[in-house]
């Protein structure tokens, strides 16, 4: 459901209301102005996405690499050792190279893909 606040310019507010409410955090009046300050002025660094510990040097050359590349990251989010999220992007990011990597053996007939950087 959206917020229930209306803008000045006459609009309503597009952002989705709190659960249990007619309004989003930011325009319930049950937020006092000091935490919505205090949370606007974090930006969202609740939410940042910071592995525990860094993966260890990985080279992604050849369309092998990366699938077993993702094979761990999927490995170690399923045994609880990667934060669910961060293995979410590390698997988009692996899956944008593969797709890069394909059309350039595609297109080239190599998976030598290194050259073109």
């Amino acid at each position: 459901m959206r917020c229930k606040y209306v803008l000045p310019s006459g609009e309503q507010c597009k952002a989705n209301a709190v659960k249990n409410s007619t309004h989003c955090y930011f325009h319930s009046p049950l937020i006092s102005e000091a935490e919505k300050k205090a949370a606007q002025a974090k930006g969202g660094a609740n939410r940042a996405r910071k592995l525990d510990q860094p993966l260890p040097g990985i080279k992604l050359e050849k369309l092998a690499d990366v699938k077993q590349f993702m094979s761990n990251v999927i490995g170690q989010a399923a045994k609880g050792e990667m934060d669910t999220r961060a293995a979410k992007d590390l698997i988009y990011m692996a899956t944008e190279w593969r797709n890069t990597q394909t059309a350039y053996i595609n297109k080239k007939g190599s998976e030598d893909i290194c050259d073109i950087f």
